[in-house]
């Protein structure tokens, strides 16, 4: 058994036993290690809710890319902040890619997030490739969070991005208090958000007895959101426009056509530059 930390993942991380398999560079995503992990999520239990964000702006000119230093973590790294005012706030792209008509040549269904581009170059985060930008993505698992097995759905793509997204390192140990999430998928905010408090009073039931689709995904990611806002890392989700979004609507789409499906659900922990896979048995 190895032990290793998940450097500034979360507040209150401890040390988790671990059993290495055979490192794997998977595309997409650079410097990446496969390693398998006890570490389990966390279920709602609906105490806090994410927040909708609201703005006139293009995303890409309200949060432009902006170097920032982080004296705990990986030093200087480029993050997108607002243009003006605090840098406590940090903005990330999320996309999740599905195609039920590809019947014939089956492809996963595949997530994505951005968080920041590898240079400052002036171009807005539209004009970038998926490879300019610090872009994490995956397939989404056959087995979901608490390992039970669910169909691809769309809606299941996009949450499964954010939840990434949340996991993927303690974006509080680097400065923020308020992450803002931006997504094209309307339903997902809405469930994030205006929806979150019944779906939990309900049981993420749609009648006695008969769960909600994908239910298993939408209790991981407001547990996750839950966890997030009681360690003091706000939430917000902001609906945007497709075209707005291009950058991680085309990493989860190549991630799908590259991809195989995988059966059991992996996190990307976050240290410094580098992601770490990490399954559960």
């Amino acid at each position: 058994m190895v032990k290793y930390l998940p450097v500034n993942y979360r507040c209150d991380a401890t040390v988790v036993e671990c059993t290495p398999i055979i490192p794997t560079v998977l595309p997409g995503n650079t410097s990446e290690t496969l390693e398998e992990s006890k570490y389990l999520p966390r279920p709602n239990v609906g105490k806090f809710w994410a927040a909708p964000y609201h703005s006139q702006a293009p995303p890409g000119d309200e949060f432009p890319p902006t170097m920032l230093e982080f004296p705990f973590s990986c030093g200087r790294d480029i993050r997108f902040v607002p243009r003006e005012g605090t840098t406590d706030t940090c903005l990330v792209y999320t996309s999740g890619f599905f195609s039920p008509s590809t019947v014939d040549k089956p492809r996963p269904a595949a997530w994505a997030f951005i968080y920041g581009p590898a240079a400052l170059t002036g171009l807005s985060t539209q004009q970038f490739i998926p490879e300019a930008l610090r872009t994490i993505s995956g397939p989404v698992e056959e087995k979901g969070p608490f390992g039970q097995l669910a169909p691809p759905t769309v809606v299941r793509a996009h949450l499964r991005a954010i939840l990434a997204a949340l996991r993927y390192r303690s974006w509080q140990g680097d400065g923020f208090k308020t992450l803002v999430i931006a997504t094209h998928s309307h339903t997902v905010v809405e469930g994030l958000t205006w929806h979150a408090e019944k779906m939990t009073r309900d049981g993420f039931q749609i009648g006695p007895g008969t769960l909600m689709e994908d239910a298993d995904m939408w209790m991981a990611t407001l547990g996750e959101i839950e966890y997030s806002i009681s360690q003091g890392l706000g939430v917000k989700l902001w609906c945007v426009r497709n075209s707005l979004n291009r950058a991680a609507v085309t990493a989860a789409e190549r991630r799908s056509a590259s991809s195989v499906g995988i059966e059991n659900y992996r996190d990307y922990v976050g240290v410094n530059a580098i992601a770490i896979q990490c399954a559960y048995r």
